[in-house]
């Protein structure tokens, strides 16, 4: 799943991280230079866990694009969680980057 946001990549990059732990996924790699970070989340009843990874493409000084994808950890059936968790990061990233502009125009 991909979506574009009107925002520089570092911004995008940080909330990135903020919106994961929100959402109690693990970073196990990421890199600003390489513009990728990689997570998993914790097994439970329903899968083994999901390996993500996500890509950022600076499209211009203030629009980025990102592509998350989700893979089920040694299973056959993701039972939905995969598109879950790629719709969950991207709401969840996508409400940090609000809060990040109602605060920057507050301070105006």
């Amino acid at each position: 799943m991909e979506k574009t946001f009107n925002y520089s990549f570092n911004i995008v990059f940080k909330r990135c991280k903020d919106a994961l732990n929100e959402l109690d996924m693990n970073i196990d790699n990421s890199s600003l230079n390489e513009r990728y970070i990689s997570a998993s989340t914790n097994g439970s009843i329903l899968s083994w866990g999901e390996e993500i990874d996500i890509k950022f493409e600076k499209i211009s000084l203030n629009r980025t694009k990102i592509l998350v994808q989700s893979q089920a950890s040694a299973q056959l059936f993701s039972w939905g969680k995969n598109s879950g968790n790629e719709r969950a990061i991207i709401e969840t990233l996508d409400e940090k980057l609000k809060k990040q502009m109602l605060l920057s125009e507050s301070r105006l």
